[in-house]
């Protein structure tokens, strides 16, 4: 089936909901909100690290979390598109709707360039932009943020389309079906692209930081 299942400790504050659930027998779940997230790696004398940002407010996605967000309007509109076309990715993701496959794959560049200023896009299947003005960026970051300015009339305006070979995906996440909040996201992962760097939106969130996968996963005591 291509599923792969796995298990997860609760946080304690899920476990009630957990219990009442299957206490309750068969319920219909709450539709889930579909979203995306980049995992942006680069190399370092510390081995691979991550850039992670923390959420206040208890997201479902977790607190300290990979930059991502949820779907909006503006992800469906028309691109200009540089890499795999939509049918290619749609093999790729195992989707057979491709303005969903779209969707997603808009949301994910989107959101990278909110919460980090990361920019998968370019004039050609070859180039991508490089950051000459940082506050022109936070600007920008901050008007799409805030929906006063839509993405892809951000991309339009600068004459950029969308470098959708720099992404990869990585796995498909599905709340569990008792969640109080669901969200149903496609992990991708990119490197940065030179002559960018990553920086916390201005106004959200605590922090945004690279850490090294290695000490990451140590901490959460498992050996993958």
């Amino acid at each position: 089936s291509g599923m792969v299942r796995r298990l997860f400790a609760l946080p304690p504050h899920q476990i009630a909901t957990a219990e009442n659930w299957f206490s309750f027998g068969s319920r219909t779940p709450r539709t889930p909100r579909r979203a995306s997230s980049v995992c942006l790696v680069r190399d370092s004398s510390h081995g691979v690290e991550t850039y992670l940002t923390y959420r206040p407010g208890g997201s479902p996605l977790g607190n300290v979390a990979f930059p991502g967000g949820s779907h909006e309007t503006s992800d469906r509109a028309t691109y200009q598109w540089f890499g795999p076309s939509l049918s290619q990715w749609s093999k790729r993701m195992d989707l057979l709707d491709q303005q969903l496959v779209q969707a997603y794959l808009v949301c994910a560049i989107r959101e990278l360039f909110e919460e980090t200023g990361i920019l998968l896009a370019g004039t050609d299947e070859q180039s991508v932009v490089e950051m000459t003005d940082a506050e022109d960026w936070m600007t920008a970051r901050e008007a799409i943020a805030g929906q006063d300015l839509a993405f892809d009339e951000f991309l339009r305006r600068r004459g950029l389309g969308l470098r959708t070979d720099l992404l990869r995906p990585v796995s498909h996440w599905l709340n569990p079906n008792f969640a109080l909040r669901r969200f149903d996201t496609w992990y991708f992962t990119a490197t940065v692209p030179n002559r960018q760097e990553a920086s916390l939106l201005r106004g959200k969130g605590k922090w945004g930081r690279w850490s090294a996968a290695g000490d990451i996963l140590a901490k959460r005591g498992t050996s993958e």
